[in-house]
């Protein structure tokens, strides 16, 4: 899995400044665990860090793949709301005025559809093969970075709103 260079100091931020973390993602909720599991050593998950994504289901005997929990409603990149996730995971984040978005699709850009915030920074993740999308994203996104670059801009933004 692809984590983009300075991601584990980022998270580790958030965490030691008690900053409520949400995950929002359309791929597999068990390889993001373990990614973090692994990366941060985050076992289990602090308390304020959710993921929401696509879980898998094992079989308990052989270990193989056998669904997904939720298989009628897969997250994807175009129904990522914050007003569609459980009422427990909403309460975590009620009172929060300021968010960070992070996106790399223009899909993402309504995670926080639903959350009641006085300030969202948007900042998008353009891709060097969506070149054709960057008057787009530009439009949208109040940041677009480009060609993968990795989280010390986004980790600079962090430290001095923290200051």
């Amino acid at each position: 899995m692809f984590f983009r260079e300075g991601s584990e100091h980022l998270l580790n931020s958030f965490h030691s400044s008690n900053i409520p973390t949400l995950l929002f993602s359309a791929g597999l909720a068990n390889v993001l665990r373990e990614v973090l599991k692994q990366r941060l050593r985050w076992d289990p998950l602090p308390s304020l860090v959710t993921v929401v994504s696509n879980e898998m289901v094992f079989h308990p005997i052989s270990g193989q793949i056998t669904g997904f929990v939720k298989e009628e409603s897969p997250i994807h990149v175009f129904c990522k709301r914050f007003s569609s996730l459980p009422n427990e995971i909403q309460t975590k984040y009620e009172g929060r005025t300021h968010v960070l978005l992070l996106g790399d699709s223009m899909g993402d850009l309504s995670m926080t559809e639903g959350l009641r915030t006085e300030e969202v920074i948007r900042v998008g993740f353009l891709n060097i093969n969506e070149q054709d999308k960057k008057e787009q994203y530009m439009e949208k996104f109040d940041i677009v970075l480009i060609n993968d670059p990795g989280m010390d801009s986004i980790q600079k933004i962090v430290d001095r709103i923290l200051k």
